[in-house]
């Protein structure tokens, strides 16, 4: 759970890891940002570092989102969901 002061734009940078130790890329990676109510208030692509995924996130309202990064690694498609709220 991330934790925003309203009116800040900030990365997220999600660090991803083989738990077998094995050498992999990240191919694509994209996310979606939705309110409490479901509505998606802003989707992009990610920037991808090496092992890293990088998104530039910036909530409209006060309240509760949950950030929703889908990325690409051989033949899977991952899904990792952030909870943030703004106040």
């Amino acid at each position: 759970m991330l934790v925003f002061d309203f009116g800040e734009r900030r990365h997220v940078i999600l660090d991803v890891y083989s738990c077998k130790n094995e050498k992999f890329e990240i191919q694509s990676a994209s996310y979606e940002l939705a309110d409490c109510s479901g509505k998606i208030e802003s989707q992009d692509v990610c920037s991808i570092y090496e092992h890293s995924i990088d998104t530039i996130v910036e909530p409209k309202h006060k309240g509760d989102y949950m950030l929703k990064i889908t990325y690409k690694i051989l033949d899977e498609t991952l899904i990792e969901v952030i909870g943030i709220t703004v106040m």
